[in-house]
């Protein structure tokens, strides 16, 4: 009897030993969630600077610098939708990743192990899918998609700092505004570009959701 509680307990124990996700799994979770809660303040901060940078550009009063910068202005505010498109797809990707974390703790509170080997394992099992399904997506991949949200819309803020600080200079010359737009041209492309590429980068991180949300029922 004793040899045989024994051998139950050493059992156990080699489970344990193995079940490194396990023991990091609130580590990790708690460390996903401080990034989250760091990136969704990042976006406040940036709608502050928003809001500041589009009153300065509504304050500009030059006439002929309005109509040189309308070709930028019209690509501008193509990125800034782009962008919103992004930020709201990322919202759902982030209801969709709650919706796996929802079913796979249903899933692991349903279970109802036999032996205590199997409890272990189980345990075993969940944390890994936990980790891989949930965790990791929201910290690797949610938050840099946010990030990127939010670089984005600093750089749309900028542009129209940029735009006011040069309409209220002194000495505006038709040569002088074209020399501006010029200038300020590479950093509107490359706006363009980041906008689209974090649609993209969304849509494909949605479908690597849904396919963890096929798995984890």
């Amino acid at each position: 009897m004793h040899l045989r509680a024994a051998v139950l307990s050493f059992a156990v124990l080699a489970l344990t030993v193995h079940a490194t996700p396990l023991s990091d799994l609130e580590t990790a979770r708690a460390q996903a969630n401080a990034h989250f809660q760091a990136a969704d303040a990042r976006v406040k901060a940036v709608s502050t600077t928003l809001s500041e940078a589009s009153q300065s550009f509504r304050n500009c009063r030059n006439g002929a610098l309005q109509f040189q910068f309308t070709g930028a202005l019209s690509k501008l505010e193509t990125s800034r939708r782009t962008l919103e498109k992004g930020r709201r797809e990322a919202q759902s990707l982030r209801q969709a990743l709650e919706a796996v974390r929802t079913r796979l703790e249903a899933g692991h509170a349903r279970r109802n192990a036999p032996t205590p080997e199997a409890s272990v394992a189980a345990e075993q099992v969940y944390a890994e899918r936990l980790l891989t399904d949930y965790v990791r997506p929201l910290d690797g991949t949610l938050v840099p998609l946010i990030d990127a949200y939010t670089t984005g819309m600093t750089a749309y803020s900028q542009a129209l700092t940029d735009y006011a600080a040069f309409c209220a200079k002194p000495g505006y010359t038709a040569a002088g505004g074209a020399a501006f737009v010029t200038q300020l041209q590479p950093a509107i492309d490359a706006l363009a570009a980041k906008s689209e590429q974090l649609v993209s980068a969304v849509a494909e991180a949605k479908r690597a959701t849904s396919d963890r949300a096929v798995s984890a029922k």
